[in-house]
C-alpha cells in the first residue's frame, strides 16, 4: 500500500520506489501540523507573549517556547515579490544554497511529491566551530495568500556526512 498524508487539505502520496522514505513523508506532514498550530494561535500575528530576540530596521526575531521546542519566528520586508522568493528557494535550492558564504554543499536527495523533499547541506567551519551537516525533509502549503514551509530533520544513514561534518 502507498503512504499518504493530508494536511491543509492536500494530500501527497508516496510513489512506489519512494516506500523507504515513508517516515520522511510523515515527519513532514507532522512539521507541517505543529507549524501551523503554532501560526494560527491569534498571538503568532500580534507576538504578544513572544520574546524580542533582536532587530534592526528591517528585521525583527522572536522566539517562544512550545512543548515541541523553541520556536523562532522572522518578521521582515522582501523587495521581491512573495511567489517568486518562495519559487527561487524551492526550485533552486542547491544554487541559492551556494549564495551564502557559509554553506559548503548542498543538494536534494529526493523529491517525494511536488510539495515534500529530502535535502542536505552542509555550512562550514567557522572560527573553533565545527561546520554542520543537516539532512531534512520539507513540505510546503499554500494557505489563502500564504506559502507556509516547515521542516524537520530527517535520521538516515543512506546520506553519507559531508566530510566527517558534525550531524
Amino acid at each position: 500500500m502507498t503512504a499518504s498524508v493530508t494536511v491543509a487539505g492536500v494530500t501527497d502520496t508516496l510513489k512506489p520506489e519512494h516506500k523507504k522514505y515513508e517516515k520522511a513523508l510523515t515527519d513532514a506532514a507532522n512539521a507541517m501540523t505543529e507549524t501551523l498550530n503554532v501560526i494560527n494561535t491569534p498571538e503568532f500575528e500580534t507576538m504578544e507573549g513572544w520574546k524580542l530576540k533582536g532587530n534592526n530596521e528591517i528585521d525583527r526575531i522572536y522566539s517562544k517556547r512550545f512543548a515541541i521546542g523553541k520556536i523562532f519566528t522572522l518578521r521582515t520586508t522582501l523587495d521581491m515579490p512573495r511567489e517568486q522568493l518562495f519559487f527561487e528557494h524551492w526550485n533552486n535550492f542547491e544554487e541559492l544554497a551556494y549564495r551564502n558564504k557559509n554553506t559548503s554543499m548542498a543538494k536534494k536527495v529526493v523529491v517525494l511529491t511536488p510539495h515534500v523533499e529530502i535535502i542536505h547541506y552542509a555550512m562550514k567551519d567557522s572560527g573553533l566551530v565545527k561546520g554542520r551537516d543537516f539532512v531534512t525533509t520539507r513540505i510546503y502549503r499554500r494557505i489563502d495568500d500564504d506559502i507556509i514551509e516547515a521542516a524537520r530533520s530527517y535520521d538516515t544513514n543512506e546520506v553519507e556526512r559531508y566530510k566527517k561534518k558534525t550531524r
